[in-house]
């Protein structure tokens, strides 16, 4: 069983993924719902939080994890790798290489949450492997929100003045490629790159996911189960919308982590 974390229902665009490259294996999703957004909180507040959730993966008994959340793979995972004896992949690395892959001038955009963003994880990744590029972060506070409340349509025009207010710069910068660094953002790709066409959109969650094809092959039952830290039925109804069919989440207690 593979374990995939976010702190809310974003995760779900990599558990997506992850399900078409691996369908035989099983998979225990945990949304920190009683914490989201992390984008917003600080640095020792999400160590703190992904420490937690983290464990309660492993008590579980995930064979290894997928931390599916831009903030916490920015901010907490350097610091919590060595804490675990399983494998923990993050969506720095992939994301990075899939922008590479589709830049044709070099100038990059990274739209995160602010803590990610002022982290600069995806800009000296970038910058580590190709000194042409130039990056620039763009904070996006009222995109998880959006797609933790189920606002997802490309046509709703919360979402189009959203999108407009927190990337207007793109055009000035000349960015070929937006990576959409926190796995939220993929749900809006319909909505973002319907206004701002030509720029390739870099999934971080479908990026991520690729990893786990690096596990040993199994063959279980392609199961999923679904946990969450607050109420379940808010998960459930947006949950429902971005993977087409109902599921059923139980809420759990993780076991607060101490530093």
């Amino acid at each position: 069983m593979i374990g995939i974390f976010d702190s809310g229902v974003g995760g779900l665009s990599a558990l997506r993924a992850a399900r078409e490259l691996l369908p035989t294996r099983n998979f225990l999703y945990f949304g920190d719902t009683a914490h989201v957004p992390y984008g917003n909180r600080s640095p020792d507040a999400i160590l703190r939080h992904t420490r937690t959730s983290l464990r309660f993966l492993c008590e579980a008994g995930v064979e290894a994890i997928l931390v599916a959340c831009g903030t916490a793979s920015a901010t907490a995972l350097p610091r919590l790798r060595g804490e675990f004896s399983i494998p923990i992949f993050g969506i720095i690395e992939p994301t990075v290489e899939a922008a590479l892959s589709a830049t044709k001038n070099y100038r990059i955009a990274i739209a995160a949450t602010k803590r990610t963003v002022e982290s600069g994880a995806f800009s000296s990744a970038l910058l580590c492997r190709e000194a042409r590029v130039r990056a620039r972060g763009f904070p996006c506070p009222l995109f998880v929100p959006l797609v933790e409340n189920g606002v997802l349509d490309k046509d709703d025009p919360l979402l189009h003045l959203a999108i407009c207010r927190h990337l207007s710069p793109l055009r000035t910068f000349g960015a070929d490629v937006l990576i959409l660094g926190c796995t939220h953002f993929p749900l809006l790709a319909d909505a973002i790159g319907e206004i701002y066409r030509g720029v390739a959109l870099i999934d971080s969650g479908r990026a991520a996911a690729t990893q786990l094809l690096s596990l040993p092959p199994r063959v279980e039952r392609g199961e999923c189960r679904f946990c969450v830290s607050d109420d379940p039925h808010s998960f459930e109804n947006t949950a429902e919308l971005l993977l087409g069919h109902a599921i059923r989440a139980e809420r759990v207690k993780p076991h607060c982590s101490e530093f």
